[in-house]
């Protein structure tokens, strides 16, 4: 989401309308979008953050007359605070007698706090497993794998188990 900050330029000898106004970041990877909006005395900032990220960024402004400049900054930090989210990919998706593995695809970098930290899961059987997992910035995100393809061999009835019901 831009931040907005209002700005008030003048100069004693020029005009604010033929007053120039540049903005520059330090840290462009975290601020790669910082507008001007307006003419005059009054006008404003509009600064726009990476997805994703967390830091600081000096932004530096910069009022010129055409012969001086002078200059100001100011630093800002963004924390970033929108929760992961991930999709799950199977190594099977059809009806199998077979281990079928669950894949995490995480939408950027994560870190998988259960399961000892792995992005994959191997059902032998049908059911159910949630990652949880958390971002650089702390931010936490879950999402839950289910397998209900798995026939175990010689489940004849397809109730997930082997008895008496299977046999012929």
């Amino acid at each position: 989401m831009p931040a907005q900050l209002i700005l008030s330029i003048s100069d004693i000898e020029t005009s604010a309308k033929d007053l120039l106004l540049h903005a520059s970041t330090s840290n462009p990877e975290l601020v790669p979008d910082i507008t001007i909006i307006g003419k005059g005395n009054n006008r404003s900032l509009s600064i726009v953050p990476s997805m994703n990220h967390s830091g600081v960024a000096e932004i530096t402004m910069t009022v010129s007359d055409g012969y001086l400049e002078s200059f100001s900054h100011f630093s800002v930090t963004w924390i970033d605070n929108r929760n992961p989210t991930a999709e799950i990919s199977y190594s099977i998706t059809e009806t199998t007698t077979q281990q079928v593995i669950a894949t995490l695809i995480p939408d950027e970098d994560i870190i998988v706090i259960n399961n000892n930290g792995l992005t994959s899961k191997t059902f032998t059987q049908n059911g159910d497993f949630t990652f949880h997992f958390i971002d650089k910035a702390g931010n936490s995100g879950n999402v839950t794998a289910s397998v209900d393809w798995i026939i175990l061999a010689g489940d004849v009835n397809g109730d997930d188990k082997i008895d008496i019901k299977d046999v012929i």
